[in-house]
């Protein structure tokens, strides 16, 4: 009986000591849940034996297995060895966490669980998430919490859940951005100490947050740092109402700094990730670029490339012109889009070309903490003063490393600068090509036409086409150089012209057209320039209100300036004369037409010359008639007036004495004289 009663006694023993196994909370003092489970396991065991025994003693007492080695192997052997030993294995194994080299127990015997925990996890190469997830097991266990939380800080120091363990989906929510003065976690990252709760600490404005067995009541944050840079808030839950204290925060503390070691060097494998692929593609991406193809056909082939590195909704190349921006769109297969837009872009129409920083490609009032949550870069290509294009790139998804960016758009810049000087020197040869055949044809056509005035229309007209400009202005000035009167004018759109249409125009108080007269040389003026600028009179007199600047050319007959050629345009000088190239062609065009107004001039005296000596011919001729007229009718009326000399001779002599040779020489007198006017009247 006594027997019976001793293995009774160890069996309810062995219930005792298991069912304080499963209630009490010995994760504090360092009992790992493998520990745990060995001594769980060996309290059975002897449990097991203890009850094997009595059902021996009592059941089969009077039979022979009672007494066989079968029973007493079980009872001994697999329930009182093994038992004990998976006992003492437990305790083995909770007594290196717990008690320190000299046998006293440890008073944070869970950082030493934690801290393996950790550096298992950092050995295997766990990310962050994985990390959190491993030692918040543990954490529920030491610390007696039911929920945990990590909020990371992006570098836009806005606070957001990263990881979290243990809280419903509705208060993970709840917690995603957390806001106000009085929550824990921004006083956490502003004081960067530990914040335990108390009734003046909230977690949510409006809102109770709640882990799966309750709403919570008590909390502790700590900041997670690394070398001395602040990443995010570790948080730890309780639903019971019992504050945590400073054993909690050190168990915390060393979850935190783990953690913050794993995230810096996750980041920094990344990051490392990221440089291999970009340096990838800083040399792929731009071969296509430097292989001779039209500008459009290679940068959708380095934007095909770049895609599959860098993800972006489209790539926009902005190229600095004349006139209303064009557009022109392709679509990628890969995905995103090419834009390729043409023209002048003022600042009032596309404000986010300006107001950039060229090393990176945001706006200068975007501080580098904010930076991350950008996704579109725009910089300057060639020339950053003034450059001829821009390079957009508009993400998918903001970079969390972006200096990489800069260094793609310098290269992809230089590559399409060299393009662009290329199609400019293109453009500035077939500008020349067009100014020099538009003089010759001028030329040409000065020699086949009559009618000055209508070639010199065509001369304004073809010279708004070709500077190009918005007006062109020939005047002419009387000899004494007092007035100006329009010869022609033509515009490109019709302009608001205060005084076009006066036949005169004094010169009087029109210094700029009055000196260009006088001096025969080209002026410019800029409306916008003090130092450069028409006086009211002369604005309001030759100018329209819309013109900005422009430049007044004389024109000359020989040594002497007889008119003026006067453009104006609406756009500013920096665009309307950014080179000195539409000038010189202004001073040819002035040589053209002065050399126009010579051949007109010398013509016309030739005209002049050749009707006076007609005339001096004809003169001359119709002289010459008469003399030989006047000979002819000499000879003829000569023999007439002989005979009538002769009759009156013989009257006067009075010898006649007879009527009939008195009538006979009477009408000798009678024929001659009819004889002589006849010859008069028709010579």
């Amino acid at each position: 009986m006594e027997i019976i009663q001793q293995k009774l006694v160890w069996f309810m023993g062995s219930c005792a000591a298991l069912i304080l196994l499963y209630k009490l909370k010995l994760g504090r003092a360092g009992l790992r849940k493998s520990t745990l489970a060995r001594m769980r396991a060996g309290v059975i065991m002897l449990m097991f034996g203890s009850l094997w025994g009595i059902l021996l003693k009592t059941l089969f007492a009077s039979t022979e297995f009672s007494s066989s080695g079968t029973a007493f192997s079980i009872e001994t052997i697999l329930g009182y060895t093994i038992g004990w030993a998976l006992m003492i294995w437990g305790l083995v194994s909770w007594a290196a966490s717990y008690f320190d080299l000299r046998g006293k127990p440890l008073t944070t015997a869970g950082s030493r669980v934690v801290s393996d925990i950790i550096m298992k996890s950092m050995l295997r190469g766990n990310g962050g998430k994985l990390l959190f997830n491993s030692f918040s097991r543990e954490l529920f266990s030491i610390l007696n919490c039911q929920g945990l939380t990590f909020h990371k800080i992006p570098e836009d120091d806005r606070l957001q859940l990263a990881f979290h363990q243990g809280l419903t989906e509705s208060s993970a929510k709840l917690l995603e951005f957390p806001r106000g003065s009085r929550n824990v976690f921004v006083i956490t990252v502003k004081s960067r100490q530990a914040v335990i709760s108390d009734e003046n600490h909230t977690l949510h404005e409006f809102s109770f947050p709640e882990t799966s067995r309750g709403q919570i009541t008590a909390t502790i944050s700590i900041p997670v740092t690394y070398n001395g840079q602040l990443l995010g808030v570790l948080t730890a839950y309780r639903i019971k109402n019992i504050p945590f204290n400073e054993d909690d925060l050190k168990v915390l503390e060393i979850a935190g700094s783990g953690l913050g070691a794993s995230l810096q060097r996750e980041k920094a494998d990344k990051e490392y990730i990221q440089e291999t692929r970009y340096k990838e593609l800083l040399t792929i991406a731009t071969k296509s670029l430097d292989t001779g193809q039209p500008m459009i056909s290679a940068l959708i082939k380095s934007a095909k490339t770049i895609n599959n590195y860098l993800p972006f909704k489209w790539i926009s190349l902005y190229v600095v012109g004349n006139g209303t921006p064009r557009s022109y769109e392709f679509n990628i297969p890969t995905g995103g889009a090419v834009k390729i837009i043409e023209g002048w872009f003022p600042k009032y129409a596309f404000p986010h070309l300006y107001n950039r920083d060229p090393n990176t490609g945001l706006k200068f009032n975007v501080g580098a903490g904010k930076s991350s949550r950008k996704t579109t870069y725009i910089f300057p290509v060639g020339n950053v003063s003034t450059p001829p294009a821009y390079l957009e790139f508009e993400l998918q998804t903001p970079l969390a490393n972006d200096s990489f960016l800069p260094l793609l758009a310098n290269i992809m810049g230089k590559r399409f600068a060299l393009y662009l000087k290329n199609d400019e020197t293109r453009n500035r040869i077939n500008t020349f090509k067009s100014w020099l055949g538009a003089l010759t044809y001028f030329q040409e056509k000065a020699a086949e036409v009559n009618d000055v005035s209508m070639l010199l229309k065509e001369i304004a007209s073809s010279t708004v086409d070709l500077v190009p400009t918005s007006f062109c202005r020939i005047l002419l000035a009387d000899p004494a150089r007092r007035f100006l009167k329009t010869a022609t004018l033509a515009q490109k759109r019709n302009l608001d012209w205060r005084m076009r249409f006066e036949s005169k125009i004094s010169l009087s108080n029109l210094e700029f057209h009055k000196t260009s007269l006088e001096s025969g040389e080209v002026i410019t003026f800029n409306q916008e320039d003090n130092s450069r600028k028409l006086s009211e009179e002369e604005t309001f007199k030759m100018l329209p209100s819309e013109v900005k600047c422009g430049a007044i050319v004389p024109l000359a007959l020989g040594q002497k300036t007889v008119g003026l050629i006067t453009i104006g345009d609406c756009r500013k000088a920096g665009r309307a004369f950014e080179n000195s190239d539409p000038l010189q062609f202004l001073a040819a065009l002035s040589s053209a037409i002065s050399m126009i107004l010579t051949w007109h001039k010398e013509k016309r005296l030739s005209r002049e010359g050749d009707k006076k000596l007609t005339l001096l011919k004809k003169s001359a001729k119709k002289e010459s008639e008469s003399e030989v007229s006047a000979s002819r009718i000499n000879s003829r009326i000569n023999g007439p007036l002989a005979g009538i000399i002769a009759a009156c001779e013989y009257l006067k002599s009075g010898l006649h004495t007879e009527k009939d040779d008195l009538d006979r020489y009477l009408n000798l007198i009678e024929r001659s004289a009819s004889q002589i006017h006849q010859h008069i009247s028709s010579p």
